[in-house]
């Protein structure tokens, strides 16, 4: 683990440097859950950057993270009191929701079979609980993708996601704008079609 702090240490906001750490998690697997762990360390110095490197391996190997759905909403939970330093981690970690949430609603044999309806319980109160917070729009877009592939989960989503945007929309900036009105436009076709 100690190789490990040392290249999570030197990663650098830049792409190329997130890359470069991801790269060596994936050629060394049994890494994987030291990484996670990392994430949600209280050492400052290393958990962001952690997350900024998880997200770049879960684009990858995303089926890496799913025995480990526990540790990785446990985490997310432990992060409640956001500070700036967690508003860092939260992007990334938003993303990977996003990713597999994508791959559940898609019906993916290995999400469907490994995601709980305890985990995805889990995952909608976080993503409610960012998008009505005060977090970086970013983190918010990914919450609002995650809640519509999630929307069949629980039949109340839909309603609640899209009564949140059309409070929210004009208080956000262009991009918040745009995210919400493509999902308040594919709430809106299937509530036609239905």
């Amino acid at each position: 683990m100690n190789q490990l702090r040392q290249a999570l240490i030197n990663t650098t906001a830049a792409r190329h440097s997130r890359q470069w750490t991801a790269d060596l998690i994936i050629s060394e697997p049994d890494q994987f859950e030291a990484l996670l762990h990392y994430c949600f360390s209280k050492d400052e110095l290393i958990s962001h950057r952690a997350c900024w490197v998880l997200e770049f391996v879960c684009h990858r190997r995303l089926e890496w993270v799913l025995p480990e759905m526990d540790l990785l909403i446990m985490g997310i939970q432990g992060m409640t009191s956001c500070e700036k330093q967690c508003e860092s981690c939260l992007r990334p970690l938003a993303k990977i929701y996003e990713l597999v949430s994508e791959k559940y609603a898609q019906n993916d044999a290995n999400f469907v079979d490994q995601i709980t309806p305890e985990h995805t319980r889990n995952i909608v109160e976080h993503c409610f609980d960012w998008l009505i917070g005060n977090h970086k729009v970013a983190t918010k877009a990914y919450a609002m993708q995650t809640l519509f592939h999630l929307r069949n989960t629980q039949p109340w989503i839909s309603d609640q996601l899209k009564q949140i945007l059309l409070a929210q929309r004009k208080e956000h900036s262009a991009a918040y704008q745009a995210r919400s009105k493509n999902i308040l436009l594919k709430l809106s076709k299937e509530n036609f079609s239905n």
